[in-house]
C-alpha cells in the first residue's frame, strides 16, 4: 500500500476528542496523492485500509483509533475517576495525547485498574468494597456464628443469618406451608 501520511497532520488529541468519523479522520490524516489513490481503489480494498489506519495511529498515538474512541467514551461516563487515577500515578489527563502520556498509556492505566481503583470504584461500586478478604472475613464470621449457635443448641428458628454481600440475595421464601405436587406443577406452568 503506498497511501502517506500528511506529516502537517499532528492528530491533535482536540481533533481526536471531537470523534471524527472514519472518513473525516482519513482526510485529516492522509496526503493529498494518498486521498486520490483511496478514490481509486474498489470495495475489497477497504478493510485493509481500515485495518492499516488503525495500525498507524497505534504506531503514532500508541493505541488504536477504535481504543482511543473507547477511551473516550468511558472518559464520558468516569472521567473525574481517570483523572483521579491518573493524578495518583504523577499524571494529568488533560496532557492525554501528549509525547510524555500517550493514548496508549492511558489504555494501560484504564486496562489495568487494581480493585483499588477509583475507575473500579466507579464502575463497580459494590464489589470495590467486598474483595477477597472482606467475602473471606464474612464467611469466617457466618461459620463461627452458625458453630456457637450449634454448641449452644439453637432452635432452628434461631439459626444465624449470613452477613448481607453484594450480588448474593438471601433466600426466599414462598409462603409457609406444603404444597402438594399438582398445586406446584401448575404454579410453575408445567401441564401433565
Amino acid at each position: 500500500m503506498k497511501l502517506k501520511f500528511n506529516a502537517a497532520s499532528s492528530l491533535s488529541t482536540e481533533f481526536l476528542k471531537s470523534r471524527p468519523n472514519f472518513w473525516d479522520l482519513v482526510e485529516e490524516i492522509f496526503t493529498k496523492e494518498s486521498l486520490e489513490e483511496l478514490d481509486e481503489m474498489t470495495e475489497e480494498d477497504i478493510p485493509a485500509v481500515v485495518e492499516w489506519v488503525d495500525e498507524e495511529i497505534r504506531r503514532l498515538k500508541g493505541a488504536s483509533y477504535s481504543d482511543i474512541l473507547g477511551l473516550l467514551s468511558l472518559m464520558d461516563k468516569h472521567e473525574e475517576a481517570i483523572a483521579y487515577d491518573c493524578i495518583t500515578l504523577g499524571l494529568r489527563l488533560r496532557n492525554v495525547g501528549s509525547e510524555d502520556f500517550s493514548w496508549g498509556d492511558l489504555l494501560a492505566i484504564v486496562r489495568q485498574s487494581p480493585r483499588s481503583s477509583a475507575l473500579f470504584r466507579a464502575q463497580h461500586p459494590e464489589e470495590a468494597v467486598w474483595g477477597h478478604q472482606e467475602q473471606l472475613l464474612a464467611l469466617i464470621a457466618d461459620t463461627l456464628a452458625a458453630a456457637n449457635w450449634q454448641r449452644a443448641q439453637g432452635k432452628k428458628k434461631d439459626y444465624p443469618k449470613p452477613i448481607p454481600r453484594p450480588g448474593v440475595e438471601g433466600d426466599k421464601k414462598f409462603g409457609n406451608e406444603a404444597v402438594s405436587i399438582d398445586e406446584m406443577a401448575s404454579w410453575l406452568g408445567w401441564e401433565k
